[in-house]
């Protein structure tokens, strides 16, 4: 009687510990896979449209505009900083009695000491004169925007080519976005006046500017 118990109560052991171990896998589940995950850098691309402009057998009191448009044709958005060259001046290799001098040195001309210049960007791109919200790239080096409802006098920011020398406008556009594009106008006069005289004679005047579009300032984890 004794071992029938014992065998009973096994057999109920036994069958608690397998009915036990089947409930741990009876439960419903259900699995999702996120699949074919990618990080794709973005793209920042400056385009740069009309030729640079090159002026021949100017004289004083001439004058005109010059206009180039950028265009940020990349996916992200940017900043755009402005660098000029340095100023080259050449003197003319003419042989009448004006052309040639050593004013300020042999084979260094005197144009962009007299011709000047008014360097804004449009920010409305379709005006071609300066306005209120336009950028003027002014000879400093430190830039302006033209207030509201300020209406500018165009003549006060004209200044010197030379006095552009190596400027450079760090943000001059803070935020460019896709698509976004700007005329960038150059206007130019080679003034009357007693300090232009026949030393200008068949000197020329050059200079480059860069355009630099680069990751706007961001927020780091």
């Amino acid at each position: 009687m004794f071992n029938k118990k014992i065998l009973l109560s096994v057999l109920i052991i036994g069958m608690v510990g397998v009915m036990a171990g089947s409930a741990t896998w009876a439960y419903f589940q259900d699995t999702e896979i996120s699949e074919d995950n990618t990080l794709t850098a973005g793209t920042l691309d400056l385009t740069l449209t009309n030729a640079p402009f090159t002026l021949n057998n100017k004289q004083p009191g001439d004058f005109g505009t010059e206009t180039q448009t950028i265009q940020n044709v990349g996916s992200l958005i940017g900043e755009l900083d402005v660098t000029f060259s340095a100023i080259a001046n050449t003197e003319s290799e003419g042989t009448t009695q004006y052309e040639s001098d050593n004013i300020g040195g042999t084979g260094v001309g005197e144009l962009g000491g007299v011709a000047e210049m008014l360097v804004f960007i449009d920010v409305d791109s379709s005006s071609g004169t300066l306005t209120e919200g336009d950028i003027i790239l002014t000879s400093d080096g430190t830039g302006t925007v033209v207030p509201a409802p300020e209406t500018p006098v165009e003549n006060t920011y004209f200044a010197t080519i030379n006095s552009y020398a190596s400027d450079h406008f760090d943000k001059a556009i803070e935020s460019m976005g896709p698509t976004d594009d700007y005329d960038v106008i150059f206007k130019w006069r080679i003034p009357l006046g007693e300090e232009v005289d026949n030393t200008i004679q068949g000197d020329s005047v050059s200079f480059d500017v860069a355009f630099i579009l680069e990751q706007a300032d961001v927020d780091t984890p």
